[in-house]
């Protein structure tokens, strides 16, 4: 599959899966298309066993774009556990001479060096879903976690043991998006993965907690993203060089 838009390829949180960007590809408007890799365990995926690790999942995301057709022009938006995995994609976009990223979105989450809370491993159901519940910041379905227990620990696990890789800065801009109200993800956090680019940072906030994308819909970030892509170009080549 390819397509000549500006490409935003987005990744879920953790226990989510592509549905929590429903409605994303309708709001985008014409110059801007929207990707949603399932990463196994979930929807058309659920058979599959899920990944434990965030940079086997960048590795599954990368090869499915590949398999679908890498776009030319791309962003890459991830929420929460999603970012973690947007910046490792980040990276083997930028190792193997992909298609350099517009920018890098991070959602709701602190930046890889900052301290999280874990998860032990081994931790029993209700461990899992207590922890969960907690990071999730409002009630979840019983049943729904329920189902995709597995998953979710896979997740969250996959999260407490990440640990960065030694590819140092990137060259993509990096774009911090978080809720004012999302305790897990303040602006002081957030404001961290600056030192994770050379190629120009910027924070947005938006109304909301941890799950504003829900709350709030796309429209806020769809439209940084698209000002972000016209912006670029000019000075995308010099390192530095990106407006903030």
């Amino acid at each position: 599959m390819t397509d000549a838009r500006h490409m935003l390829v987005c990744l879920p949180p953790a226990g989510a899966s592509s549905a929590y960007f429903l409605g994303w590809s309708e709001r985008a408007g014409e110059g801007l298309g929207i990707r949603t890799p399932e990463l196994p365990g979930r929807l058309g995926r659920f058979g599959e066993p899920p990944l434990r690790r965030i940079a086997d999942m960048a590795e599954w995301v990368f090869a499915e774009l590949e398999r679908e057709g890498m776009p030319d022009v791309l962003s890459v938006f991830g929420h929460s556990m999603g970012a973690l995995v947007g910046y490792e994609l980040t990276c083997l976009l930028e190792r193997r001479g992909g298609p350099l990223p517009v920018a890098l979105h991070v959602s709701a989450h602190a930046p890889p060096h900052v301290m999280r809370p874990g998860l032990v491993p081994g931790a029993s159901d209700q461990a899992v879903i207590r922890h969960f519940s907690g990071l999730n910041g409002r009630p979840a379905d019983a049943g729904m976690i329920e189902l995709m227990l597995p998953t979710i620990r896979a997740d969250l696990e996959a999260c407490a043991g990440y640990a960065m890789g030694t590819a140092g800065r990137l060259v993509t801009p990096i774009v911090a998006h978080s809720g004012r109200f999302d305790a897990a993800a303040p602006a002081a956090a957030m404001a961290g993965w600056r030192a994770y680019t050379q190629g120009g940072f910027a924070a947005c906030r938006h109304a909301g907690d941890h799950h504003y994308p829900l709350a709030a819909g796309p429209c806020g970030i769809l439209a940084e993203v698209t000002r972000r892509a016209v912006a670029v170009p000019a000075a995308a080549s010099v390192p530095g060089t990106w407006g903030e």
